[in-house]
């Protein structure tokens, strides 16, 4: 009888070890899917601050020469008042997306786009511009023919 109880332990053993061998003990940790804390913009996601998000808004492409930015019809919030300011620059993190662009339309400097995307404010960002820097970080954007 204890050793028919051994062995059922012996088995209930194995197989509760069996089992705990099979099972992922630290999942990988989600990406972000609001990208509100600044990791869908740059390396240094302290330096950003999430300010609005856009859906299907008209802008124009501007670069290469200097970086890549976006000129918009209004303009952009910010944690100041700074009405004037209607451009941003591209998050270095989805320059990807303008790649492709910048290819099928090479003698281009001037595009029209609609984009999808997140707008973030950089003030901790030391510039020689007046105004605090904006910067775009794009997750979906078309040419507009």
């Amino acid at each position: 009888m204890k050793q028919n109880q051994l062995y059922r332990l012996a088995i209930v053993g194995v197989l509760w070890l069996s089992i705990g061998v099979g099972c992922q003990k630290d999942p990988p940790e989600a990406q972000p899917t609001s990208c509100r804390d600044g990791t869908c913009c740059g390396v240094d996601k302290g330096y950003y601050r999430y300010a609005e998000s856009y859906e299907n808004v008209p802008v124009t492409l501007t670069g290469p020469y200097g970086g890549w930015f976006l000129e918009f019809k209004k303009p952009l919030p910010t944690v100041t008042a700074e009405p004037w300011i209607t451009a941003a620059e591209v998050c270095s993190l989805t320059l990807d997306n303008i790649v492709r662009i910048s290819q099928q339309r090479p003698d281009e400097t001037f595009i029209k786009c609609r984009v999808w995307g997140r707008l973030y404010t950089a003030d901790e960002i030391p510039t020689f511009t007046i105004g605090v820097p904006r910067f775009f970080a794009i997750d979906r954007i078309e040419v507009i023919e």
